[in-house]
């Protein structure tokens, strides 16, 4: 985790803003890994709370489709 937030502070304070637009690309993949970093925090918080006993509501179960939701308990 901290070492892709480092990433993503270099990444962002690395870019020219003196008016220079930045590519697509560039402006997608550090779109992407504030994302990433997001949702990894999150998933890291529930894991404490999870080791702590408590119930996790709306939990995040994929990094990648954050829409995603665990399967029913008791469900073939």
């Amino acid at each position: 985790m901290g070492q892709a937030q480092k990433l993503l502070e270099e990444a962002t304070t690395s870019c020219p803003t003196s008016g220079q637009p930045l590519g697509r690309a560039v402006t997608g993949a550090i779109n992407r890994l504030r994302e990433l970093v997001l949702r990894s925090g999150k998933i890291v918080e529930q894991v404490r709370q999870s080791f702590a006993g408590d119930r996790i509501a709306n939990r995040l179960v994929s990094l990648h489709d954050p829409e995603a939701r665990p399967p029913l308990s008791g469900l073939p």
